[in-house]
Formats: C-alpha cells, structure tokens, sequence
C-alpha cells in the first residue's frame, strides 16, 4: 500500500504536462520587498481527483508593459500543506483541501527588477474542469489568470497587489438569493475599483500568447440559463446572483483594479466558481448601517441584527475576511471589536451557530494612521448548515453586507479670530491627530453662517463661499496672522474664518478634515462727512476755497492711535488725487488757497489716517465733494448762468445773488435743486450797458443724519458779464491762391449768412510759413457787407516766405472771437536750372559741370552717360559740383557731349514729390 502511495505522488508530479481537467479558480498577486524586488504568488484552485492530476510546480510568465515578455520563472514550488517530498522541485508541498475535493495551491517565488514600469504576471494551464456549466466543452479550454503591478523602488510607499481575503469557491442554492464577497484589501490604502470580467484563455494563433475571453463562454445570468440577474458592485466588490435558475458549475471572473490619484496602478484578473444545489433553506438577513463617517480617535458603536427566516437551520455568523484579521478596522495598532449581546456572554473568534438570531454590535477607536481617501470595508457574514464542509449533499446558503467606513481627520477646534494692529489674528487647537501636515485658512466676507452638511463633511467651505487665503505648514503651527492687505470695502460687515487640518502627502496633501467653528468678527467705521466746500475768494491766481468736515465717532480698534487727516484735490470733476494738505486730528477745517476761482471748479476729499500710515475706511463716501463752478455768457439783453456741483450731502435749493456794476448784491432768484449735477438760469430783459456780477449760495443737508447741523450753505466763485453778444461769432469761411511766376498770394474771405454778420467787427488774417511754426497775425481788414473781401500779398523782396499757411478769425462788436478756421496752404515754388557747357582745361573758369538755379529742392543724385548711352560716372549732387570730367576711376575723360539724369525732391507741405531733369551738356577741354 505504501508503495502504491508513492507510486502516485510520483505521477503527479510527471502529469504536468498532460491534458487534465482540473483547474477551477485562481489569481497571481505581487508584494514588494523593496527596491524594485518583489515576491509573486499564484494560487490556484483546482480539483486533481478527476483525472488524478496536481501541480506541484509552476511556470510563470513576466511581460513589459510594451507586450513583449521579458521572463519565464521556471519550477516555482507549491508551498501550503504538507512537505512532499517526492516532488522533483525541492520543498514542494501538497496544498491544502477545503471544499470536498477542491484543493488550494500556494507557489511563491521572487523576482528582482531592473526599472520602474508596469509589468504583468501570467499563468496559464492546460484544462478547467469539465463540468462547468457556461464554458464551452471546459476540459478543453485552457486556464489563465493575470495581474499588473506598477514596480517601483519607492521604499515609502510601494505599489503592492490587492489582497484578496475570501477564497473564489462559494455555494449556492437554485432560486435563492447568492452573495459573494472577494474581500479586497489594498495595504497601501490605494482606491480599488471591481468588474465582472469573462474567465480568459491563453491565445496562441497569431504570434506571441495573448489572453482572450474563454470559448464559448456566457456569464451565469445568460437567458440560455433561465431568468437571473447578476451583477458586481464596483466599490464593494460584492457579487449579487438574483437568483440562480439552474444547478451546475458556473465560472465568473472579475477584475479588480487599483487606484492611486486617480491613475490606474494595477490589476488582478481573477477566476472564481459558483457551484449551485438544490436546496430549500433561504439566506440569512443582515441589518446594519452600510455607510459609516468616523473620525479618527473617535469610538465606533455600530449595532447589528442578524437573522435566519428557517428555524430548522442553525444560524453562523463571522467577518468574512478568510480569517485572516487584516481587513480593514480588525488590524493595526487599535482593532476593532464585534460584541455579541444575544446570546449573551458569546464571543467570535471564528463564529457562532445554534442559533436563529445574532445581536451585537462593532466597536473601534480609529487610530490616526488609518486616516485615508478611502472607505475602510468590513464584511458582516452569515451562513447556515455550517456541517457544508464534511457533507456533501448539504448545502450552506451565505449572507454578505458590506460596510464602508470612512476614517475621516479630526478638525482643529476652538479656532478664536481676535483684532490686533492692522490684521486679524487667529488661533485654534491643532488636531487631534499629530500626524496632520498643515492647515487650510478659509475667509469670507458677509453674514451667512456656516454649518458642517454631514459628519462626513463631503461639502468642504468653498462650498459656503468661503476662500481659501493660506496653506500653514506643521501640525503645531496653530495660528495666523491675516493682514487683509487684499481687501478692499472691508468695514461694516462681518468676516468670517475656517480652520482645516490636511493629511497625506506633503508635496500633494489631499486629505482634508471638517473644518473648525465658525469665528467671526465685524469690521466697523463711522463715517467722516465733508460739509462745506465753498469759495472764499474768486481771483485767477489768489482765489480760496474753505472745506469743513465732522470728525468719525469711533474708529475700529485696527487701527493704531494718534489718528490725522490728509485733504486731496482735483480740477473740476475729476477724481481728487493730489494731496494738499496733512493736518491734525483735532482740525476739522481748512483754507486752501492761490487758486484760480476764476475759471475752474475744484473736488475734494478727506481721509484718515492711523499712526503708521494706514488708511481708515470712511464708510458711505461722504468725503468727496465739488465746489459750485458758475459760468455767465452775454447774449443781446440776457445773461445765462449755468453751474455745476458734485456734493455729498443733498442741496435743497439755491440762491442766485446779482449786483449791478459791482454795486451790493441782492437775490435775483430761488431755484430748488434737483439730482441735476448741472443748472442753468437765464436773467433776461436787462440793460445790455451795465455790468452784471452773480454768485450761488447753496443751501443742503445730510438727510438722517441728526449729529451734522444744519443748514450746509456754500458758495460758487463770482463771475461777471454785460448782457451783450460776447458769445464768440461764427467763422468766416475763405480761400487761398497764390502764383509762383508773379510770386503773388490772394486770400479770398467769403460773405456770411445774415446771421452771422451781426455785429463783425473786422477779420483777422493769421500767417506761419511751415506747419509746426506759430502763426503770426498779418492783418486785421474791417468786415464789409456789401461783397467778398479780397486780400493779397506780394512776395517779390523775400521769395523764400512765399510757401504760407493761412488762418483767420472774426471778431464782433463787443470783442467775442471765433476760434481760428483750420489751416489752408499755398505750397512751395520749386525750381532747378543747369548749365549746360563746362571748360575742364585748368585755367579756373568754368571748371565743373553746375546748377545756375536750384530752389525749394532736395538734391540727391546725379548720374552722366556718353553718348553710346554708357553710365561713365555717378555722385551725389553737388549743386556747385555736379561733375568735374571725370570717369568712375578717376580718369579725365575727352570732351565732347555728354549726358545728365539729375534725381532730386520738391519740397511740398503734403509731402516730398520725386523729380528726374534729363538733358546734355557740352565738354569742352
């Protein structure tokens, strides 16, 4: 018998190679040992009493991201079970059984790498069991499993392969709700994401292996099977058959991939089998909360009820988790615990049955280091008739629900937000959690208050319009200055800070906590009100203006003591920018004097300051005002008065006083003032011999504001007018002509209309003889009615003035002036004449070739051909030089006729014209 034995250990190790119908479910995983080395394991589920076949090594294939495949590790020994000695390969061991006559195989071996990069595991074998149900003829489709891993030598945090805790062998009954869980557990924390996936087979008919989906093959919920539904839930991993129409071997395989920011790092292409009975009993029912916040520190207390609906079987209840008590919340340095309550005094180290009803409850204290982006699973397992193991017509129908626990940070508290010079400073207690690497500090401005949406806190405070002003660095730096140097409008309104604590990486911190209380503290500023800008003195160069101001009741306690004033001014209405005055707190009025009053208004504005310099908000802008600015124009027995202002507080109407050659003024007229920022008043039916002088009183008020007396009075400058046209005359329209033979200019000054005629005086004529010089004035001719008027002039003393532009005015009767007409001109009279024989013989007559005449020209160029059309010389032209006789060498040449191209400019207003003179000149020697 003995012999027997060995004689068939001793087969199975030379049946690797045969065909066999064996393997039923399997994955390859990878864990890293640190510098890019890493341990592989395959482990495979396989059934050798069919055709008495088993592994007791393997071969495993390693492929280059790029698809060419870089290795084969060959011999791997099976290394679970007992030592079988017999085996080829040293330290093989036989496997482990665990259903019926399922064995599980372990091989593990290492594998150092040489560069950072994907690479996948494969392992394939001849056959699959033969009979699986929804693979067509199984026991000739061969068997393949798969995972990637992305190697890296980084000895922080390495990329490992997920766990997978529960073994891909499960039960379940025809017409009966079936759960599986595959319990993944990525121990870098990384996100891990699941899909249902056909099983694959190993490929060879077009060059290189490469895996494709099994032949045939339908997934369970296939209509070929009967009416189900199965899907898998890609964040839980847990698989849900809804409900299984038929009995028989199914295969399912599914791929679990893993996520680190976002970035597919890895995955494990896993093959599992579903084996379904008949049977009556009905599933277990699991209730407990799924979804789970907790922040670390804080103690967990989730209650559960489990419950079987058939009171012939006996109710067993564990954490599906293999038993191997690393999932999650049940390993580190703080694991949690499951309590049970009914029945009482019964503990869980692996389960509890006998019962038909489970009550209890899960408690923990999350330490800080199993704070993570992603939920922590545990998965609550129930199960009846838990003799399935030893009987095989017996049938164990399970129960799975997931629970998600997020670990979330603990927030910083008491965070306090008090006022100290120019800034806010905040301070808080760090939190709980020493591991945290900084701080977020969030701000913002206005009355809405924040509250935390969930213990989860999955609305963070840009959510609530909150900014975030500063990242701070270290978990005990717990306070923070804001200097509010980037706001402006600040005073009057309630600003408002949040504090949360970040964990993670600190190049690339990602996890964040709730955030603190709510501290909040207002901003407040009186307002500084301007109540008079009012001229004192109306002068073109000595003119005052008097400003008066309230002082603010209270200033925020920001700013430092002493406080002063600085007093800026504008022309007119523009926005008052120049400071003119710093003066101390205690002055609230002001004299700003030599101003021209006369012909200008003027803007002015107040502010205060703190002791370094720092600007006080002045709350509502009511410390920039205008002065009056009143204008007169005289017109045939009227005056119009039109003026403007810009005032802060609100005029309620104006007084226009008049006094008549500079006699005592009186009120002439009481308007009421409107929103207007301009006025206009018309004093007609006067005298047009007198001299008329006005001046405004404004009378306003600051409505509401009962701490500013009343009434607010200010006054325009003073102007003067004669009620007469000093309103400028139209302008005449004219014409230009000049003759450059007769070196004579004709100005034509053409008639008006009829009203435009009334009351000219004379007609201004103004002269520049270029156009950037400054006009001059030529003449004045009287204006005459009866026809054009015809002025000319005569250029023969001073030829050169004879290019002119001309401009002309008209001035009325009572010395109004209409602006000048624009430019017309009268262009230059250019002219070239050449002599035309040159007698180059030494005697020092007549020498060189010359220009007799050359006026309001450029010279540039002058070029001399022979008479064969040959270019014999080219120069620039010299009007006293043109040529000497010479060749382009230097050589005399003979006499004889020559001929000339001279290239020059005429000079013109509208811009340089080019010119070319041809024609012949005699060389006589």
């Amino acid at each position: 018998m003995q012999k027997l034995l060995l004689i068939g250990l001793f087969l199975c190790c030379l049946l690797q190679a045969a065909w066999a119908t064996h393997n039923l479910a399997g994955e390859i995983s990878a864990k890293s040992l640190g510098n890019r080395k890493y341990e592989i394991t395959l482990t495979t589920y396989t059934d050798p009493s069919i055709a008495n076949v088993d592994r007791c090594y393997v071969d495993i294939e390693i492929w280059r991201q790029n698809g060419t495949k870089l290795t084969t590790i060959y011999n791997i020994p099976r290394t679970n079970g007992s030592l079988l000695p017999t085996c080829s390969v040293n330290n093989s061991h036989e496997g482990v059984n665990i259903y019926q006559t399922i064995k599980k195989n372990i091989y593990t071996t290492t594998y150092q790498f040489s560069t950072n990069e994907k690479y996948a595991f494969r392992y394939f074998d001849q056959a699959r069991r033969t009979d699986i149900v929804n693979i067509y003829h199984a026991e000739n489709v061969n068997f393949f499993v798969e995972s990637c891993v992305f190697v890296t030598n980084d000895t922080i945090l390495p990329n490992n392969s997920p766990i997978l805790l529960n073994d891909p062998i499960d039960e379940a009954c025809v017409n009966q709700i079936w759960t599986h869980n595959p319990g993944g557990f990525d121990t870098n924390g990384d996100s891990l994401v699941y899909k249902l996936s056909p099983p694959l087979q190993y490929d060879s008919g077009n060059g290189p292996f490469s895996p494709i989906p099994a032949t045939g093959y339908q997934f369970p919920d296939n209509p070929a099977f009967g009416v189900s539904q199965c899907s898998m839930n890609p964040q839980t991993g847990l698989i849900t058959w809804n409900k299984p129409p038929q009995i028989g071997v199914f295969s399912l395989g599914y791929r679990v991939e893993e996520y680190r920011n976002g970035i597919l790092i890895g995955y494990i292409l896993r093959d599992m089998v579903i084996i379904v009975k008949s049977c009556a009993n009905q599933p277990a029912d699991i209730q407990v909360d799924t979804q789970i916040c907790m922040k670390a520190k804080d103690s967990l207390y989730l209650p559960f009820v489990v419950s079987e609906f058939d009171t012939q079987d006996s109710l067993y209840f564990s954490l599906n988790n293999g038993n191997q008590g690393i999932n999650g919340p049940f390993s580190g340095n703080s694991p949690a615990n499951i309590h049970l309550t009914n029945p009482p005094n019964a503990n869980i180290p692996l389960g509890v049955g006998s019962a038909t009803k489970i009550e209890g409850y899960i408690s923990w204290k999350a330490p800080c280091d199993f704070i993570r982006t992603e939920p922590y699973q545990i998965d609550l397992y129930a199960h009846d008739n838990f003799t399935y193991f030893g009987d095989v017509n017996n049938c164990m129908l399970s129960t799975h629900q997931v629970i998600d626990i997020q670990v979330i940070p603990p927030p910083p508290t008491n965070l306090q937000a008090d006022k100290i010079a120019h800034a806010i400073k905040l301070s808080w207690t760090p939190s709980a959690c020493n591991n945290a690497i900084g701080y977020n500090i969030y701000r913002k401005i206005g009355n809405a208050s924040f509250v935390q949406d969930s213990v989860c806190c999955t609305r963070k405070p840009p959510a609530y319009n909150y900014q975030l002003i500063h990242y701070q660095k270290d978990w005990a730096n717990n306070s923070f200055v804001d200097s509010l140097k980037d706001i402006s409008n600040l005073y009057n309104q309630r600003i408002c800070y949040l504090v949360t604590a970040l964990f993670g990486n600190p190049e690339n911190p990602k996890i964040e906590s709730c955030a603190t209380n709510e501290s909040c503290i207002s901003m407040y500023a009186d307002t500084l009100y301007l109540t008079k800008v009012s001229v004192l003195q109306t002068h073109s160069e000595n003119g005052e203006m008097e400003l008066k101001w309230s002082k603010p009741r209270k200033i925020d306690g920001l700013f430092v003591k002493p406080y002063y004033y600085k007093v800026f001014r504008s022309n007119n209405n523009q926005y008052p920018a120049t400071l003119i005055a710093t003066l101390d707190s205690a002055d609230t009025t002001f004299i700003d004097k030599h101003l021209d009053t006369e012909t200008r208004g003027y803007n002015y504005r107040v502010e205060v300051y703190d002791s370094i310099g720092e600007w006080v908000y002045n709350f509502a802008n009511k410390n920039t005002s205008s002065s009056i600015f009143l204008e007169a124009k005289g017109s045939a027995q009227k005056v119009e008065l039109s003026w403007k202002c810009f005032p802060s507080w609100q005029n309620q109407y104006f007084r226009i006083y008049r006094s008549v050659n500079n006699g005592t003024p009186s009120i002439l007229a009481t308007i009421p003032a409107t929103n207007a920022t301009t006025y206009h008043y018309a004093d007609a039916m006067v005298s047009p011999a007198p001299l008329y002088c006005y001046y405004i009183s404004a009378v306003g008020e600051y409505v509401g504001v009962d701490r500013i007396e009343t009434p607010l009075v200010n006054l325009s400058n003073k102007v003067c007018a004669y009620a007469q046209m000093n309103i400028p005359p139209c302008t005449p329209s004219f014409s230009v002509q000049g003759n450059c033979d007769m070196l004579k200019q004709w100005i034509r000054i053409s008639k008006l209309s009829s009203n435009c005629d009334d009351y000219l005086s004379y007609i201004s004529i103004y002269a520049k003889h270029s156009l950037d010089g400054p006009y001059t004035l030529t003449q004045n001719v009287p204006f005459s009615f009866l026809s054009d008027t015809v002025v000319s002039f005569d250029f023969q003393q001073n030829p050169a003035y004879f290019p002119t532009c001309y401009a002309i005015s008209a001035t009325n009767i009572y010395g109004a002036t209409s602006p000048l007409t624009i430019s017309q001109c009268i262009e230059y009279c250019p002219s070239v004449e050449v002599s035309n024989i040159f007698t180059p013989n030494g005697d020092g007559t007549n020498e060189v070739f010359t220009l007799k005449l050359w006026e309001n020209v450029i010279l540039r160029e002058i070029e001399i051909y022979n008479r064969w059309g040959d270019l014999v010389y080219r120069g620039i032209a010299n009007p006293l030089n043109l040529w000497d006789g010479r060749d382009k060498s230097g050589t005399n040449l003979q006499g004889g006729v020559y001929y000339y191209v001279l290239h020059y400019e005429e000079i013109q207003f509208s811009g340089n014209i080019e010119r070319y003179a041809k024609g012949w000149v005699m060389m006589l020697r």
